[in-house]
């Protein structure tokens, strides 16, 4: 808790919210960071208190992404880390009311694509999802090459090239820059 009072206290004039989830133990959680222990409900509801305590403090919204329990007594609401309308707000763009259905269970965000290829990221996070393991990702990263259109590799006469089915979520036909 300390900690989260020390990043409160240095960051609640310049955030309008703070999200976070618990560690959901997924199997290479136990390879990648065998020190993790399962918190049981009642450990959740006790940070849960405390965060709210802390966020209440500095008059910080707090909000769960894609979290099981509810804990809107704490003043914790259930959300998602990325909603049209937190995207929105930080580009300065109104959206069309559209309904989602998440990306896993309680997830209130946005359907997303994954840009990238699994086994390639050598930034080596204990915790990410994309890498088996940190010498695959290495290994697979030699094989980039900043000129291909692709991330890995070369695009070789076997491949298949598909056009992805995109629509614009903006309420207003915009020239949306993102870079």
């Amino acid at each position: 808790m300390q900690t989260f009072d020390n990043m409160a206290n240095r960051l609640s004039e310049h955030i309008d919210r703070c999200i976070f989830s618990f560690v959901e133990m997924y199997k290479k959680l136990a390879v990648n960071m065998p020190e993790l222990k399962p918190i049981t409900e009642g450990d959740k509801t006790k940070l849960a208190r405390g965060l709210g305590e802390i966020a209440q403090k500095y008059n910080i919204h707090l909000q769960t992404c894609a979290t099981n329990g509810n804990y809107e007594q704490f003043n914790i609401y259930p959300s998602g880390c990325m909603t049209l309308d937190i995207l929105g707000k930080a580009n300065g763009v109104k959206f069309k009311n559209l309904k989602h259905k998440g990306m896993r269970k309680n997830c209130n965000c946005i359907e997303t694509r994954d840009l990238g290829w699994y086994d390639t990221c050598p930034n080596g996070c204990r915790y990410c999802y994309a890498n088996s393991t940190p010498e695959k990702a290495i290994e697979n990263f030699k094989l980039h090459n900043p000129n291909s259109p692709i991330l890995l590799g070369e695009i070789k006469e076997t491949d298949t090239i598909q056009q992805g089915n995109q629509k614009s979520f903006l309420a207003e036909d915009l020239n949306l820059k993102l870079f």
